[in-house]
Parts: C-alpha cells; sequence; structure tokens
C-alpha cells in the first residue's frame, strides 16, 4: 500500500519553476519537499513572465500538480516593479485568481490548506478563503515599506489579517506587518533552507579551473540586472578597482544586460558570464573567493547570500532591510551600497588574507545552523494551525 497523503497543498504564485530568481528557487525547494514527504501539491502559476522561457502547461509528478498559465506582457512585471505596486497588482492578479478560482473549484474537496506567496497571491488567497473555507496562509519573502494610513497599507492590512498565518522571512518583516494593525500572533517567522549536500566547499583551485578562473581573484554577482540589485554599482566600481580583483556576474534579464557586456568588453577584470541554470550555480559559488551583494533598497532575506555562505564563501553585502540579520560579522563584511564603500571593502580582502580566511573558516557551520532543512518545520506547522 503507498503511504497516506498527510496533507493536500495549494501553492498559489506568480512566479514559479522554469522562471529563475529566489521566488522561484525557494517554490521548488518548498514543493519538492512537500511532495517526497507524503504531502499532496498543487500549483497555480504564470508561464514565466520575466524570462523568455516556457514550462509544461500542466506538469505532474508523484505528488505534484503545477498548472501554468500563458499570461501577456514578457518582462512587463520588471518594467512595472519600478512604480507604484497598483500596477503590478492590476497587472498580475486578477487573471490569476480567475484561473485559480476555477481550478479551486473543480477541486475545491481535495485541498486542505493554500500557501499563497507574495501579497498579489495573498489577496486571492483570501478571497477563495471567504468562498470556499479553506484554511489559507501566505508565504512573505520580501520587504514592503509600508507606508501609515496609505491605501497599500490598509489593504494590505486587510488581506494579511484575513489569513490564518503569515509565514515572514524575517523578523524586520514581521515587525513590519504588525506595524500596520495585523496582530503578531498571526505572523511566524522562517529562514530559506539550502540543500547542504549540495551547496558546500570544495577544492577552489579545480572549481576555478573548470571555468578558466585560474589564478584570479574572484568576486562573484548573482542576481537580476535591475538598478537596484546594484548591479550599474559594481559597473563603476570596476572602472576603480584594482584590476587584479575580477568581478564575474552571473544575470540573464534586466535592463542592465546591454551595460554588463559592454563593460566586459572594454575590462578585463569585469567577467560577464550570463546565465547560468541553476542546477550549475553552485560550482560558480565554489570558484569565487568573495561574494557580492551590493542591493540598493531594503532587500529581504536574498537566498544567494545563503548558498554563497554554504559554499565557505565570504560575502561583502549592503547593509540595506534584512541583509544584516541573516548574516554577520562573523562571515560577511557590511558596507553602505555605494561604489566607493564597495571598493574600499574588496580591496581591504583582497589586501588582507588573514581577515579573509578568517570570515572564510566559519561560513560553513555558521550555514549548517541557520540555513539547513529544519527551517521547513515552521511552514508545516503554520499549515496546521
Amino acid at each position: 500500500m503507498g503511504k497516506v497523503i498527510k496533507q493536500r497543498v495549494l501553492l498559489i504564485t506568480p512566479f514559479c519553476p522554469p522562471g529563475i530568481g529566489g521566488a522561484e528557487t525557494h517554490l521548488q525547494d518548498l514543493y519538492e519537499y512537500l511532495r517526497t514527504h507524503d504531502y499532496f501539491v498543487y500549483v497555480c502559476t504564470y508561464q514565466p513572465i520575466t524570462v523568455n522561457i516556457k514550462g509544461k502547461p500542466i506538469e505532474r509528478r508523484k505528488n505534484l500538480e503545477i498548472h501554468r498559465y500563458s499570461w501577456i506582457g514578457h518582462n512587463f512585471f520588471l518594467k512595472l516593479e519600478k512604480y507604484h505596486p497598483l500596477f503590478n497588482f492590476i497587472y498580475l492578479t486578477p487573471y490569476l485568481f480567475v484561473r485559480t478560482f476555477f481550478f479551486v473549484l473543480k477541486h475545491r474537496n481535495k485541498i486542505d490548506v493554500i500557501n499563497a506567496h507574495g501579497l498579489n497571491a495573498a489577496f486571492i488567497a483570501v478571497i477563495i478563503k471567504k468562498m470556499f473555507g479553506i484554511r489559507s496562509t501566505m508565504s512573505t519573502m520580501a520587504l514592503y515599506c509600508f507606508k501609515p494610513n496609505t491605501l497599500f497599507a490598509k489593504v494590505s492590512k486587510w488581506v494579511l489579517g484575513s489569513l490564518d498565518r503569515i509565514i515572514a522571512e524575517t523578523q524586520e518583516s514581521k515587525d513590519e506587518i504588525i506595524s500596520i494593525g495585523v496582530p503578531a500572533e498571526k505572523i511566524v517567522v522562517f529562514s530559506h533552507w539550502v540543500d547542504q549536500n549540495k551547496f558546500k566547499p570544495s577544492d577552489k583551485n579545480l572549481a576555478k579551473r573548470k571555468f578558466g578562473w585560474e589564478d584570479k581573484f574572484i568576486v562573484l554577482f548573482v542576481g537580476r540586472a535591475i538598478p537596484i540589485k546594484g548591479g550599474d554599482t559594481l559597473v563603476e566600481v570596476v572602472s576603480k578597482i584594482n584590476k587584479k580583483i575580477n568581478l564575474a556576474i552571473i544575470s540573464d534579464a534586466g535592463p542592465l544586460i546591454d551595460l554588463f557586456k559592454k563593460t566586459a568588453d572594454k575590462n578585463k577584470n569585469f567577467l560577464f558570464v550570463g546565465g547560468v541554470p541553476y542546477e550549475d550555480l553552485h560550482n560558480y559559488y565554489k570558484a569565487a573567493d568573495v561574494f557580492i551583494i551590493p542591493s540598493r533598497y531594503e532587500e529581504g532575506a536574498a537566498r544567494v547570500m545563503m548558498e554563497a555562505v554554504s559554499c565557505g564563501i565570504p560575502v561583502v553585502a549592503s547593509n540595506k532591510g534584512a541583509i544584516p540579520s541573516v548574516l554577520s560579522n562573523e562571515v560577511a563584511v557590511f558596507v553602505d551600497p555605494t561604489a566607493e564603500k564597495i571598493r574600499e571593502a574588496l580591496e581591504n580582502l583582497y589586501n588582507n588574507e588573514a581577515k579573509i580566511d578568517n570570515l572564510r573558516k566559519k561560513t560553513r557551520q555558521f550555514a549548517r545552523e541557520r540555513f539547513g532543512f529544519k527551517n521547513v518545520k515552521v511552514i508545516l506547522d503554520a499549515y496546521k494551525n
């Protein structure tokens, strides 16, 4: 006899693999964990809307069923993101609601709990909860920077307050949700987890040889090519930094891609890698000497820094948002995300072998204690009570 299904979970999200990004990776980690631990998972999502690739419209595997809906406007999300949240709400939410509503109408007796990812999906979950009485939770992986008494804050309070549980990725996220009037007892804090068997240190010389980076000091950036992620700051840094320090850029989506390519053509120490499949990404971390996260906005718990630390790589990080609380001075150097401060921090590490070794020695234990599979238990508990 087969194992008894513990719960049937509906994940609602605009972003899902084969899309690329931290949200997509977390979602994949979650549904893979659930389906291999005797949960049945449905996913209602879009075909990728930030990169020009497609997945199967309906994908079925053991204990997993993903429904991907085609939607207009490739890259609209990135273009609208810099404007008022209302624009992306209008773009993302109504059509996904319609498709999810008809899915739930057909499967309502097969769903025990809904886990929405992000505020737009949470709005959908709340409406469905009120219509069908299904327990609903939300996972949030962003800081929303609510401004008191604005329409955005008021609507968010109603949405979040209507959920059974809110799963916030950092204490900063929990605090800002409480600040708009959502009861603290609804909110639990979790951390992402990283596969510590895959993301782990290895022989650095061998790792560098794979990419032709022998004898190079590599500073690795992994992220979307949009200004708030700080990629253009690194373009400014490369013109001023010690030429023995190489900036390697992994990015395949966003308006800065052409700038990255032009900079790489002019600077031998600016290495534009382009896009890398997630299953190969850990090899690049292992070949790096330092990881850089130069975000200029209130960044949440960016997954890439957890992956880097798990691979034994110290981090030079922006002091914005939740980054300092996710990492610590044990494994990272925090700076104002300006070109000059980043240049100073990288050159200080390059010239101080003892300091970089001291940071590196602490990374693995730090990652195993904070970013292991035990973190998923917070989410499973939220599904039940």
